[in-house]
């Protein structure tokens, strides 16, 4: 049996692939660009992104989540998801409605902060 060395730059590429197919893994590789906090992976944040992946495929037109505080569905669905769909396609369009302008600018600066990070520009900026 030989031995197969895998460069940086393909390991790279492969992350950016999956990273652009599953919203879950992007949201893995993205953690840490817009949270201090250490990202803890559980059912619930794969189920968030499954069911957001549905909706940008169109597969699920209204999606309500009842979910109590700190679960991450804010940071996920306001902050990641529309970056990860601005990655696989830059004309989509998002409306967030939220009941706090504070809760609203905190999302919107923290996706913002994502999109410019070094990070995400290495690996996108030519999409958007």
């Amino acid at each position: 049996m030989g031995t197969v060395a895998i460069s940086l730059a393909e390991i790279e590429a492969a992350e950016k692939v999956l990273a652009r197919k599953r919203l879950h893994h992007f949201v893995r590789l993205a953690w840490n660009q817009v949270e201090s906090t250490p990202f803890i992976d559980n059912w619930h944040v794969k189920l968030y992104c499954d069911h957001l992946e549905a909706v940008y495929r169109g597969e699920i037109e209204n999606l309500l989540w009842n979910s109590p505080p700190g679960t991450g569905k804010s940071v996920i669905e306001a902050v990641f998801f529309p970056a990860w769909a601005w990655a696989n396609n830059p004309r989509t369009r998002f409306l967030f409605i939220c009941y706090g302008q504070e809760l609203s600018t905190r999302d919107s600066v923290a996706c913002r902060k994502l999109i410019q990070s070094d990070w995400y520009q290495r690996k996108w900026r030519r999409r958007i």
